[in-house]
This record gives C-alpha cells, sequence and structure tokens, in this order.
C-alpha cells in the first residue's frame, strides 16, 4: 500500500492480493472540501467471498464478479454524489435464496450492475445483457439508501407471483437511513 499526502488531501494506492479477492483501487480524502473518492477500482471476486459476505442473509451463489473502473466522488459536508462510475458484472450461476421458512433456488443468467449519478444521488442499476432491468439501488442526498426488486428478478428466478404486475414493476423495497 501507498500513502501520499498532498495539498491536505490524503492519497492512498491500495492493492488487495487473496485466494478469493483480487483488486486495487485509489482511495483519496480531502479535509478541505470534505470529498472522498475512490477510484480506478477494479477487481475479482470469487463466490466464496461474496457468500462469506452474504451469509447473513442465507443467500448463497455460485459463479464470480468482475468490477472494472468503478469511480465515485462524494462531498460529505453537503452528502452529494459528485460523481459515479463503472460496472459490476456477474457472471450467472446457481443461488440459493430464503423462501419462507424453506429455501429457494434458481440458475440465473449473467447479471452486470451500472453505476452511475443523477442530480447529486448514486444510482446503480442492474440488469441482463439484454439490459432489461432486474435490481434498481440508489442513495439520495437526505442520507436515505434504497434497493429495489423488480417482477423481472422474480420472473427470472421463476417463482410466482400473486398478482398480475408488469415486469418492471417493483415488488420489493427496502429503505434505510444510512448516514
Amino acid at each position: 500500500m501507498r500513502y501520499h499526502c498532498y495539498g491536505g488531501a490524503a492519497h492512498t494506492s491500495v492493492n488487495v492480493s487473496s485466494a478469493e479477492l483480487n483488486g486495487q483501487f485509489v482511495a483519496q480524502y480531502n479535509p478541505l472540501t470534505k470529498s472522498v473518492s475512490i477510484s480506478e477500482l477494479n477487481a475479482y471476486v470469487q463466490a466464496a467471498f461474496i457468500n462469506k459476505v452474504a451469509s447473513r442473509s442465507k443467500v448463497k451463489l455460485s459463479g464470480n464478479v468482475e468490477i472494472t473502473n468503478v469511480s465515485i466522488k462524494y462531498d460529505l459536508s453537503k452528502t452529494f454524489t459528485e460523481f459515479a462510475g463503472g460496472r459490476a458484472v456477474w457472471f450467472g450461476g446457481q443461488v440459493n435464496y430464503p423462501k419462507g421458512r424453506k429455501t429457494g433456488s434458481a440458475t440465473l443468467p449473467m447479471l452486470i450492475a451500472d453505476i452511475g449519478h443523477q442530480s447529486g444521488e448514486l444510482k446503480v442499476n442492474v440488469h441482463t445483457d439484454e439490459n432489461l432491468s432486474v435490481v434498481t439501488a440508489n442513495l439520495k442526498t437526505d442520507g436515505w439508501g434504497s434497493v429495489a426488486v423488480l417482477k423481472r428478478m422474480i420472473d427470472l428466478a421463476g417463482e410466482p407471483w400473486p398478482s398480475k404486475a408488469s415486469a418492471d414493476t417493483a415488488v420489493f423495497e427496502v429503505s434505510e437511513k444510512v448516514f
């Protein structure tokens, strides 16, 4: 790890390497502008690492994730995303998930998460390789974050849905105050 400080800003290059995770990124904090940024984030994450992180939610998957060229710059004083871009790709595979008191299982196709920003909000759109959205997420300027699962994801998992809804309807949404 290399650490540089210039103009009041701390700048660190980080490399992470293990059997389950390989990646690198540059982190920077500027106390004068009260901004934090991560740039040049590139990583390859194996399913075993993801499953350790997701174990509390009782989700288990196969397939690895590749993260490419992710950069996020965030103004802490204004709670405002100044810039966000990049992509994460899950190559698809078997997923086991809680389904009431039982466990559901599905084989899902490759899913792509595009990271961006709009009007100060951090936005993530998860979609198929055919650009059909399955999950949306955001971090608003008031500190609230939310994740919405669209009916299309339920359809991809082959699960029944009790009411008529279009594939683009949010059928499950979680919101939480992040800061």
